[in-house]
């Protein structure tokens, strides 16, 4: 249910719904046994999750034609990012991004990360050592978590300086890739 300028929020709401592993997850077993992990015990983010994954469940258990009215998570976004006013036109871009980053925060947990051998050539193997160590650091320092997991990249960028022939390498973690229209 539209909650005044709320669409952007809605249509965040129904693409994360549908997104199979993430519903999985906050269903299973993993999430039970991961709540005994959780790392972060910061309150409003571990509420927001709750209450994400209990607007889930609603979605998923409801009849068909029945909709909900997600005032709580509303009230979250608008207590965790004041860019989510009542009643105001928001991004949808920046409300999943909000999303993803609240929800990766209240799920994470702690892990060792071990870097696997490379496979194929020595250059090959030598842009997959640096670019497992750039992801180790890149999670030592943000964390782990099925947000990260589902939806956490990295760009490998490849500069040639003409000059020289010189070439440079450089791994960027992502979450989002804006696509202009």
């Amino acid at each position: 249910i539209n909650l005044g300028n709320s669409c952007y929020m809605n249509s965040v709401l129904e693409c994360l719904r549908h997104c199979g592993p993430l519903i999985r997850y906050l269903f299973g077993h993993s999430f039970q046994k991961d709540r005994v992990c959780f790392t972060n015990r910061k309150p409003a983010e571990q509420a927001f999750a709750g209450e994400f994954r209990s607007l889930m469940n609603k979605l998923e258990s409801s009849q068909a034609g029945h909709a909900e009215a997600p005032m709580n998570i509303l009230r979250f976004l608008m207590l965790l990012n004041p860019v989510f006013g009542y009643r105001q036109q928001a991004d949808a871009q920046e409300c999943i991004n909000t999303i993803l980053q609240v929800l990766h925060t209240a799920l994470t947990v702690n892990v060792k990360i071990n870097n696997m051998p490379g496979i194929g050539n020595s250059d090959s193997f030598e842009l997959q050592r640096l670019g497992n160590g750039r992801y180790a650091g890149h999670i030592k320092a943000n964390g782990y978590s099925i947000v990260e997991e589902l939806f956490g990249s990295q760009f490998l960028s490849k500069l040639v300086y003409e000059d020289c022939e010189h070439v440079s390498y450089s791994h960027d973690p992502y979450s989002i890739v804006p696509v202009p229209i």
